[in-house]
């Protein structure tokens, strides 16, 4: 019989050393492989919404989804679903959702972190996917009623109405739905609906200045956008600013986290909403 020899500690170790050693090398672009993974997954979900919103409006007589149509009064609907109460979460249904592929809003496969459970304080926004709608020009109509800041029927007609597929002059170049968070006064991130613009248009309940950054940059810096003509893109943070509300937190504070806004930015309106206007 043949002896057989084994093998000894010290080769063993060397062994495992050159497994760890090549794990640690692959293990970046492994992870690198799967963020972009992630990030593609997203943007096609993005592409989906766009075309469900664009399908929505050749259904309904040429309007887009409302983004928050009863946000002055029972505060119950979304785009993407409606509660029972304001400590619910919402439901993934209503008229939008079944022009959806999945029939609901499919989630970011990289928005991990956010808050989902009930609760107001906890998930206000929780079904939206981690995703948020142009409400100032599109999901709404605040730049047709903004003259009189304190005119509450302004901010319900602002609300009530969506613009119709015609009115989006550049369709290419106009947000429609993007990565979206918001950070919570305890630091977590939750779902938010809302992709805001730069600057607030002049109107209740806004009053004008500028709101939270609400676009997510999460995809190794970047942030999926999905454009009214149906295309989507990853986009590179260019500026942010501090929290107002809902807990302070600078610029420096923000950007670190990820929340901001991208493309060029101008101090007066109409010109630092120029890739959400709708003109």
């Amino acid at each position: 019989m043949r002896n057989r020899r084994a093998f000894t500690l010290i080769e063993l170790l060397v062994v495992i050393g050159i497994i760890a050693t090549l794990t640690s090398l692959l293990l970046p672009e492994l992870m690198s492989a799967k963020a972009f993974a992630q990030k593609v997954v997203c943007r096609q979900n993005l592409h989906g919404v766009v075309v469900g919103n664009v399908s929505y409006a050749e259904y309904y007589n040429d309007h887009y989804a409302l983004a928050a149509e009863d946000m002055t009064s029972g505060n119950l609907k979304r785009w993407f679903g409606e509660r029972e109460d304001e400590n619910s979460p919402f439901l993934s249904g209503g008229a939008f959702a079944s022009f959806l592929p999945a029939g609901f809003v499919k989630p970011c496969p990289s928005f991990k972190e956010f808050v989902d459970t009930a609760g107001q304080e906890s998930a206000f926004e929780a079904g939206c996917g981690g995703y948020g709608y142009n409400e100032l020009y599109i999901g709404g109509r605040f730049n047709l009623y903004k003259t009189v800041r304190d005119n509450t029927d302004n901010s319900k007609r602002g609300y009530a109405n969506s613009a119709r597929t015609a009115s989006v002059v550049a369709p290419s170049q106009t947000v429609m739905f993007a990565d979206t968070a918001y950070k919570m006064p305890d630091g977590e991130l939750m779902a938010y609906s809302f992709t805001h613009a730069p600057k607030w248009i002049p109107s209740p309940p806004y009053g004008g200045g500028r709101p939270n950054p609400p676009i997510h940059f999460r995809h190794e810096g970047m942030a999926n956008v999905g454009w009214a003509d149906g295309h989507a893109t990853s986009e590179r943070m260019t500026f942010s600013s501090g929290y107002t509300t809902h807990g302070e937190i600078s610029a420096e504070e923000a950007e670190i986290i990820g929340l901001g806004w991208f493309g060029e930015y101008y101090e007066k309106l109409p010109e630092a909403n120029y890739l959400f206007d709708t003109d």
